[in-house]
């Protein structure tokens, strides 16, 4: 399928990098360190008091409600609490070990350094991130990304996150580029894909869990990022 885009908009997390198993094998380490395993019968359990409590907090993180020291505190105390860790030294030393370790890992979503160089030769490549920039800047260099893409745009650094159209008209603004010539590739419906749509700017929804869902993509979907070498050729 041939397009006329000029410039890929790429999420980063879950979309090229793989979040949730760096994530996972940051905690991992973190609960063998700070012997965690006193508080509660296995990793799996520690993992249950802290997802669903990181995937709040961030929810009001982005929509301005928290300030990022505090989600960078609170995502452990409030678990490490539920499970009777109370010691305020093991929650801040995991809180900033976390921070340093996580963005070291370098795991990649299936495919995605091959789709990445392929891109490159064509496209004005670009990440378009929810996340914290020196964070965000760290996973690109040490998982090898980062000499791909022109530019890389960070809500932290913005001061708005998606899926707000300020965020997508600033970095379209920023290429000096129309939107017709732009394209976003995400995984996330509400951030990436909704917030591009609103903004006036394709999307193509990365689905590799292939989640059902009533939104209209049309053909706009994939579930393997090496889909988009189809896609964009």
């Amino acid at each position: 399928m041939k397009h006329k885009y000029t410039h890929l908009l790429f999420d980063l997390d879950n979309t090229l990098w793989d979040f949730n198993s760096n994530a996972q094998t940051t905690l991992l380490e973190l609960y063998s360190t700070y012997a965690i395993k006193q508080y509660v019968n296995g990793f799996d359990v520690f993992m249950d008091a802290f997802s669903p409590v990181n995937k709040e907090l961030w929810r009001m993180y982005l929509k301005g409600k928290l300030q990022k020291t505090e989600l960078n505190l609170e995502r452990f105390k409030r678990p490490l609490n539920a499970i009777g860790c109370f010691d305020e030294l093991v929650i801040r030393n995991m809180a900033q070990t976390y921070l340093e370790i996580l963005p070291t890992q370098t795991g990649l979503m299936p495919g995605a350094l091959e789709v990445i160089q392929n891109l490159h030769s064509t496209y004005q490549l670009h990440i378009v991130s929810n996340g914290m920039k020196v964070e965000q800047y760290k996973k690109m260099t040490n998982s090898g990304l980062l000499p791909y893409f022109t530019k890389v745009f960070v809500s932290d650094q913005l001061g708005v996150a998606k899926p707000h159209v300020y965020f997508f008209d600033y970095v379209v603004k920023s290429l000096h580029a129309t939107k017709n010539q732009c394209c976003v590739i995400g995984d996330s419906l509400e951030a990436d894909i909704k917030g591009a749509q609103k903004a006036g700017i394709d999307a193509v929804y990365y689905n590799p869990m292939r989640k059902e869902h009533a939104e209209v993509v049309e053909e706009r979907e994939v579930a393997e990022l090496s889909e988009l070498m189809e896609f964009f050729r």
